[in-house]
């Protein structure tokens, strides 16, 4: 089991970021575009116009999934999904921001038992037995540009064993571990690469 699990999140924190601290902020990321995505999209600090009100509808929501909300609203803001699935996300908090980033956006909530294929533009959803074969699914059947994030890839050796498997995966092309969560761009096009980062 891993030892930092079980560790307060500010603590957690910091011994992640000395770990990764080499990969901070797009450092070694040779791709363009990429870089950009980690840059401007994964390590962007700017205090973006909703932070504010998000905070003040939502002030009861732990750090770690604030951080991984806000992420998810950058995300969403770049890609402008036209539809995006919550699986097994058990926060609102995820919708609001998500709904932030893009407001146009149709945003369905579910559990990973009630669709087997899943073709939207973007998803977010909780690694678990459930949500395994629901990925392995989309990963199939999902469109060039489509986003997938997945949190608690680094929830004990089971989920970071699912994450490599996930990355196995021949339409997994480009991999983010920022781990909080995975983030999975699909793009035929390029060469799968696989980006550990410092978020």
């Amino acid at each position: 089991m891993n030892a930092v699990t079980h560790t307060p999140y500010r603590l957690r924190r910091t011994i992640v970021w000395l770990r990764r601290w080499r990969r901070t902020r797009g450092f070694g990321v040779q791709s363009p575009t990429d870089y950009h995505f980690v840059r401007y999209v994964i390590n962007e600090h700017y205090r973006y116009y909703a932070y504010d009100t998000l905070k003040e509808q939502l002030p009861d929501i732990d750090r770690k999934t604030r951080k991984v909300c806000k992420l998810c609203f950058r995300i969403a803001n770049w890609r402008q999904p036209e539809s995006v699935s919550l699986i097994d996300i058990t926060s609102t908090a995820y919708e609001k921001y998500i709904q932030a980033g893009c407001n146009t956006a149709r945003i369905t909530s579910l559990k990973a038992t009630d669709r087997k294929h899943i073709k939207d533009d973007m998803l977010a959803l909780t690694l678990n037995d459930n949500t395994l074969p629901l990925i392995n699914e989309t990963l199939q059947h999902a469109h060039n540009g489509t986003v997938i994030i997945i949190n608690g890839i680094h929830n004990g050796r089971q989920n970071r064993k699912r994450w490599k498997q996930i990355r196995r995966n021949e339409r997994a092309t480009l991999t983010f571990d920022v781990y909080y969560c995975g983030i999975i761009i699909i793009n035929d096009t390029r060469n799968a690469h696989h980006y550990i980062v410092n978020y």
